[in-house]
C-alpha cells in the first residue's frame, strides 16, 4: 500500500512541477481518499495541495486547506515536536497569513519557521524561507532588512549547490532594492551576475528577459544607448516570454532609436507598435503615442506630430501614466512649430498650471518656463529662460546635460546679440565637459570626459558660428582663429561619433546632418591661411578635405565589426534572402504611399524580417572584405605622408564645396596649392548646361548640339576648375578627388584649346587620397592574373524568374553579349561566362578567384538609396540567387581583384549618377577587396562601349597602366567616330576610379601561336604512335623467336 501511494504521490508532484496544477490536485485528493492512509501522510498531501493553491492564489481553497492542515495537527499534537515538520508547518501558516495581507503575523510565523529548522538543517527549504522573509520586508519598504535574508538565501542555496530559478529569482529581487536605493552600479553587477548564473542552468526564459530588461533599463538610465539596444535586442530572441514583455522591448528599442537621432528607423518599430494596440499594455501605448509624436517632431513632419501627441493625450486620459504637464509641453512644443502661436500659448500655460496644481518643481517645470519664455517671445522672454536655467542648476547642477541644452537654446535665442549668445555657448561647454571651467570664450576642452556628444557637438558648433559672425563685423583676426580651431575640434568629435553609433543608420543620418561640419572647418582654415599666411593653416586644409571623405567609410567598417558579416554559408544565404524582401518590401511602401492600410501592414511586415536579420548579425562576428580589416586600422595620413604620395608625373586636385566658393587642393610630387574657385550663378548655370549637354534628357537631342557648345561650355569648366593650376598639372597624370555635392562630372569632356582634356591627359579618380594609399600599401604580390567576364542573358521567360525578380527583369532589354565576348577574347585570355553560367550563384562562388572581374551586365540604380541599387545577372527560379544582386552584399564578398570592369547599361533615367551614388559603388567593391573600378557614369552606347572596352584591354596588354590605357583608347574611339558620335555622350562616361597601376593580363593566342601549339600537338602524337608502334614490333619478334627456339 505505503508503495502505491508513493508512486501516485510522484506523479502528482510531477504534474505540479510542470504547471499541470489541477490534474496534481485531483490526484492528491485521490490519494487522501485512501482509508489506510496514515496522519503523516494527509498533513504531508494537505501541505502540498497548499503550495498549489498559494500559487494559485485561490484564498477559498487555501482557508479549506490550512483548516484540514490545523486540524491534523491538534488531533496529533506531537508532531510539533518534530523540527522538521514543525518549521514547515511555520512557514505554511506564514505564506497564509502573507496572502491573507498580514503581513506582521506573516513575518511572525516565518520567522519561527527559519529558527526552527536553523537548529537542524541548512538546506533549499531554509534558503526559500530567508527569501520569503526578505520579499515581506521589500513589501514594506525595509530594503536594508530585506537584503540580509536575501544574501542569507543566496548562500544558503550556494553552499548546498542549488542553481536553480529560485536564486535568480532572489537576485531580481536584489536589484529592484539597488534600484530603489539609486545604488546603479550594484543594480548592473547583480544583473550581470544574473545573466551569467542564467547560462548555468535551464532556466525560463521569463527570467533572463527580466534579467535583459533590467540591464536595457540601467543603461537607459546612463544614456549608454549601444549597450540598452542590444539589451532590449536580444529579449525579442527569446520564446517562451509574455507578449507584453515583448512588446515593451520593442517599444525600447524604438527609444533606443530615437536617441541615437534615427528617427525614421524609430517610427518603423513604433508604427509596428501602434499595429498590435490592442496587445499592448495602456501605459506602453500611451508612451509609443508620444515617442511617435517626438519622432515625427525632429523629422520636422509637425502636422504628424501633432496628430500623434493628440492621440497620446487622449490615451493618457484612460491610462493617467504620462503626466499631463509632460504631453502638454510637447504639445505647445508643436503648435509653436506649425505657428499656431495661440494655441502654444494656451498649452504651455495649460502645462504650467498643471505642473504647479502636482507642485512638482522639477527638471520638467524648467522646460516648461524655458518654452513658454520662446513662445511669447518678447522682452519679457529672457525672466523664464533665465528662472528655468537656475532652477536646472539647482536640481541637476551645472554639469548635466539638461542644463547644457537650456543653454545652448538661450544662447540661440539670443542670437542677435552675438557676445551674449556666445558667451551662453561657452557655458555650454563647461556644463557638458566634466573637467572644463572655462569661461574664456578663445579656450576650449579637451573633451576627455563628456557627458553628451550631441550636446558637445552643438555648443561647438554654435560657437563656431558666433565667433565667425563677430569676426565679419570687426575683421579680428583672433575670432577668425577661434572659430576655425572650433570647428577643427567640432570635426573631431563627428568623427568619434560616427565611429561610436553602432548602427548605420544612425551613422548615415548624423553624417546627412553633418556635412558642412568638415567643409566649413576647411573654409575657415582657409581664410585664416589668406588672412595671416601662415602655412600651418595652408598644411590642414588638405588634411580636413581627407577626413571628411574617410570618416563615413571607417565608421562603416565599424558597424560592421560590431554586426558582423562573414557569415556561414546557411546564415549568408538567410540573411541574403530575408535582405532581398526587406528591400522588395521598401519598394512596395514607396509605390503604395497614398493607402494607409496596405503602408501599416507593409511596414508591420518590415519590422519583422529587421528583426529576424537583427538576429542572424547580432550573433556573427567577421570582417567586411578583404580590405576593410586592413583599412579601418590604420592611422590618417599626415601632411608629410600626402605630399609623398603623388608620383613624379601625377597631380591630385581635390574638390570641396563651401557654401560660395569651391577650395581646390592641388598636390604634386612635394608640392601643394590652394585655389578658390567661386560657386556663383554663372558657374552653376555652366554645370548644368554641360551636363544637359553630355546627357540630354534625350538622346535625339544630341544631332541638335554643335561642337561649338560643347567648346563653350566644355572650355568655361576648363578655365574654372583647372586652368589655375596649369603650372602644376601640365603634362601629369590627374588623380581627381571629386565633390559629391556637385554630382560626378566627367572631367574628360571639358575642353582645352578645342580638344577634349582626355586627348591632352590621363584621368582617374579617388575615393580620397587615403584609401587609395591604404589599397596600395594592402597590395598582394600575385603573379597569377586570372580574368573572368560574366556576360548575362535577358530573354524573359516567366518559369525562369522568381515572384520578386521578375518586375525587374520584364525591363531590361537584351545585351550584345556575342560581340563583347568576341572583343574580350580577341585582347584577352579570360574564363568567360556566358548567359547561363552567368549566374548570380556562379559570381558569389568564383569572384573571389580572380584578379580582373569583367562585368556586362545591367544595373538598377537606386537614386534614393544606393545601397538598393543591383547588378542583374542571368534570372534564375531560385529565392536566394535570383540574379538581383544588391550593392550592399558586394562588400562581404572576398575578391582579390586588381581591376573590376562594370561594362554595360544602368537604367538610372539617362540622368548622371550623383556624386555619391558613384561613390557608393565603387565603395562596395574597394571594400570587398578590388583595387579599382571602371563604370559608366549613365547609360552607354553598346558600341561605343564595346569599342573602349576592347582598346583598354588592347593597351593594358602593351603594358600601359589603367588610367593612360583608358585614355588611349578614348582617344582611338574619338579619332575613328563621325561627328555625331565624337559627342562626350558616347565616351565620356566611362570612368576609372581608384588605384590606376598597370596590371599584367593574359593574351590569346595569335594564330602563329595557336598554329605552333597545333604542330607541335601532331608531333607529340605522331612520336608516341611510332614509339607505340615500334614497341609493337619488337613484341612480335620476340615472339616469333621464342616459338622458334620451342619447335627447335
Amino acid at each position: 500500500m505505503a508503495q502505491n501511494i508513493s508512486i501516485e504521490e510522484k506523479k502528482a508532484d510531477s504534474l505540479s512541477k510542470n504547471g499541470d496544477f489541477a490534474n496534481a490536485i485531483e490526484k492528491y485528493n485521490d490519494i487522501l481518499k485512501i482509508k489506510q492512509l496514515q496522519y503523516n501522510d494527509s498533513l504531508r498531501l494537505f501541505m502540498k495541495k497548499f503550495e498549489v493553491y498559494y500559487m494559485l492564489l485561490d484564498s477559498n481553497k487555501l482557508n479549506e486547506n490550512i483548516q484540514n492542515i490545523e486540524l491534523i495537527v491538534k488531533i496529533h499534537s506531537d508532531i510539533e515536536k518534530n523540527n522538521d515538520i514543525y518549521s514547515q508547518l511555520e512557514f505554511i501558516r506564514g505564506k497564509y497569513f502573507n496572502q491573507k495581507k498580514d503581513i506582521s503575523l506573516a513575518i511572525k510565523y516565518i520567522n519561527n519557521a527559519i529558527v526552527s529548522r536553523l537548529k537542524f538543517a541548512n538546506d533549499s527549504i531554509l534558503a526559500i524561507m530567508y527569501s520569503l522573509k526578505g520579499s515581506l520586508y521589500l513589501k514594506n519598504n525595509y530594503y536594508n532588512k530585506s537584503l540580509v535574508y536575501f544574501n542569507r538565501a543566496i548562500k544558503c542555496l550556494i553552499s548546498n549547490k542549488i542553481y536553480d530559478k529560485n536564486i535568480l529569482r532572489i537576485l531580481l529581487n536584489i536589484s529592484y532594492i539597488y534600484w530603489v536605493q539609486q545604488d546603479f552600479i550594484k543594480f548592473k553587477h547583480v544583473n550581470e551576475i544574473a545573466l551569467k548564473m542564467s547560462k548555468m542552468f535551464k532556466i525560463d526564459d521569463k527570467y533572463i528577459a527580466q534579467t535583459q530588461m533590467n540591464l536595457g533599463t540601467y543603461y537607459l538610465n546612463q544614456s549608454d544607448y549601444f549597450n540598452a539596444y542590444k539589451s532590449f535586442s536580444k529579449i525579442s530572441e527569446l520564446k517562451n516570454i509574455y507578449q507584453q514583455t515583448i512588446l515593451r522591448a520593442n517599444y525600447y528599442i524604438a527609444f533606443t532609436l530615437k536617441e541615437f537621432g534615427d528617427f525614421k528607423l524609430s517610427n518603423i518599430k513604433h508604427s509596428y507598435l501602434i499595429s498590435n494596440e490592442a496587445k499592448l499594455s495602456s501605459d506602453i501605448v500611451a508612451f509609443t503615442l508620444k515617442s511617435q509624436a517626438l519622432n515625427f517632431y525632429f523629422l520636422s513632419e509637425y502636422d504628424s506630430s501633432l496628430f500623434y501627441i493628440k492621440k497620446s493625450i487622449k490615451e493618457n486620459e484612460k491610462s493617467k501614466t504620462i503626466k499631463p504637464h509632460i504631453l502638454y509641453y510637447n504639445l505647445a512644443k508643436i503648435y509653436s512649430k506649425l505657428n499656431f502661436q495661440d494655441s502654444a500659448y494656451k498649452s504651455i500655460n495649460l502645462a504650467l498650471r498643471t505642473i504647479q496644481t502636482e507642485n512638482i518643481l522639477d527638471a520638467n517645470y524648467a522646460d516648461i518656463l524655458f518654452q513658454k519664455g520662446l513662445i511669447i517671445n518678447n522682452k519679457n522672454s529672457l525672466e523664464f529662460l533665465n528662472k528655468a536655467i537656475n532652477i536646472m542648476k539647482n536640481i541637476s547642477g551645472l554639469k548635466h546635460s539638461r542644463t547644457t541644452y537650456l543653454l545652448i537654446e538661450r544662447g540661440l535665442f539670443q542670437k542677435n546679440n552675438k557676445i551674449q549668445s556666445l558667451q551662453d555657448f561657452q557655458q555650454a561647454l563647461i556644463s557638458v565637459d566634466l573637467d572644463f571651467n572655462s569661461t574664456n570664450i578663445f579656450e576650449n576642452p579637451k573633451c576627455e570626459h563628456i557627458l553628451s556628444s550631441v550636446n558637445l557637438a552643438k555648443a561647438l558648433r554654435y560657437k563656431s558660428e558666433a565667433l565667425e559672425q563677430i569676426y565679419l563685423q570687426n575683421d579680428s583676426i583672433q575670432y577668425l582663429e577661434a572659430a576655425y580651431e572650433t570647428a577643427k575640434l567640432l570635426t573631431e568629435q563627428i568623427e568619434k561619433m560616427l565611429m561610436s553609433y553602432p548602427l548605420f543608420e544612425s551613422k548615415q543620418f548624423l553624417m546627412d546632418n553633418s556635412a558642412n561640419t568638415f567643409s566649413r572647418a576647411q573654409y575657415l582654415g582657409y581664410l585664416c591661411w589668406k588672412k595671416t599666411g601662415k602655412t600651418q593653416y595652408k598644411d590642414e586644409n588638405i588634411l580636413l578635405a581627407e577626413k571628411s571623405r574617410s570618416a563615413i567609410l571607417k565608421s562603416q567598417i565599424q558597424d560592421n565589426e560590431q554586426n558582423g558579416n562573414m557569415l556561414n554559408d546557411s546564415a549568408s544565404n538567410t540573411l541574403l534572402e530575408i535582405e532581398q524582401n526587406i528591400a522588395y518590401i521598401t519598394e512596395q511602401i514607396n509605390e503604395n504611399t497614398a493607402n494607409k492600410t496596405v503602408i501599416d501592414d507593409l511596414k508591420s511586415q518590415l519590422f519583422e524580417l529587421q528583426e529576424q536579420k537583427n538576429k542572424i548579425t547580432e550573433s556573427l562576428k567577421g570582417e567586411y572584405g578583404n580590405f576593410s580589416n586592413y583599412f579601418k586600422n590604420i592611422p590618417a595620413m599626415s601632411f608629410q605622408d600626402i605630399m609623398k604620395f603623388p608620383a613624379e608625373n601625377e597631380a591630385i586636385l581635390e574638390y570641396t564645396l563651401c557654401d560660395s566658393i569651391i577650395i581646390l587642393n592641388v598636390v604634386a610630387k612635394n608640392k601643394h596649392e590652394i585655389y578658390e574657385i567661386q560657386f556663383d550663378s554663372t558657374f552653376q548655370k555652366y554645370l548644368q548646361s554641360f551636363k544637359n549637354i553630355v546627357v540630354p534628357e534625350d538622346v535625339a537631342y544630341l544631332t541638335l548640339t554643335t561642337q561649338e557648345e560643347i567648346n563653350n561650355v566644355g572650355g568655361y569648366l576648363y578655365n574654372a576648375l583647372l586652368k589655375p593650376t596649369e603650372n602644376i598639372i601640365k603634362g601629369k597624370q590627374l588623380l581627381i578627388v571629386q565633390e559629391p555635392k556637385l554630382g560626378f562630372i566627367p572631367f574628360g569632356a571639358f575642353v582645352k584649346e578645342n580638344k577634349y582634356l582626355i586627348e591632352y591627359q590621363p584621368i582617374n579618380y579617388m575615393y580620397s587620397i587615403n584609401i587609395t594609399d591604404a589599397v596600395k600599401q594592402n597590395a598582394t604580390n600575385n603573379n597569377e592574373v586570372k580574368m573572368a567576364a560574366f556576360l548575362p542573358g535577358y530573354e524573359f521567360h516567366s518559369s525562369r524568374v522568381t515572384a520578386y525578380s521578375q518586375k525587374y527583369y520584364k525591363t531590361l532589354q537584351a545585351l550584345d553579349y556575342k560581340t563583347e565576348s568576341e572583343a574580350i577574347y580577341q585582347q584577352t585570355g579570360c574564363d568567360t561566362f556566358l548567359v547561363n553560367n552567368a549566374t548570380e550563384e556562379n559570381f558569389k562562388k568564383l569572384a573571389g578567384n580572380y584578379t580582373v572581374l569583367h562585368l556586362a551586365l545591367h544595373s538598377i540604380l537606386n537614386p534614393e538609396n544606393f545601397v538598393l541599387s543591383k547588378l542583374c545577372f542571368t534570372a534564375v527560379n531560385d529565392t536566394l540567387n535570383d540574379g538581383i544582386f544588391n550593392l550592399c552584399n558586394v562588400a562581404p564578398l572576398k575578391l582579390n581583384s586588381q581591376l573590376t570592369f562594370l561594362s554595360g547599361c544602368n537604367t538610372g533615367g539617362g540622368q548622371i549618377i550623383a556624386g555619391e551614388g558613384v561613390m557608393s559603388f565603387a565603395r562596395g567593391f574597394i571594400l570587398a577587396g578590388s583595387k579599382s573600378i571602371i563604370m559608366s557614369l549613365w547609360e552607354l552606347n553598346n558600341n561605343s562601349a564595346i569599342d573602349i572596352n576592347t582598346g583598354f584591354y588592347k593597351y593594358l596588354g602593351e603594358g600601359y597602366n589603367k588610367a593612360e590605357a583608358l585614355q588611349l583608347s578614348k582617344i582611338d574611339y574619338l579619332k575613328k567616330s563621325d561627328n555625331l558620335h565624337r559627342h562626350p555622350f558616347f565616351w565620356s562616361g566611362i570612368v576609372l576610379i581608384g588605384d590606376k597601376e598597370h596590371i599584367e593580363i593574359s593574351k590569346p593566342y595569335t594564330l602563329l601561336q595557336k598554329t605552333a601549339i597545333a604542330l607541335g600537338i601532331l608531333v607529340i602524337v605522331f612520336v608516341i604512335f611510332m614509339f607505340i608502334k615500334k614497341r609493337k614490333q619488337i613484341f612480335n619478334d620476340d615472339t616469333e623467336e621464342e616459338k622458334s627456339d620451342c619447335c627447335g
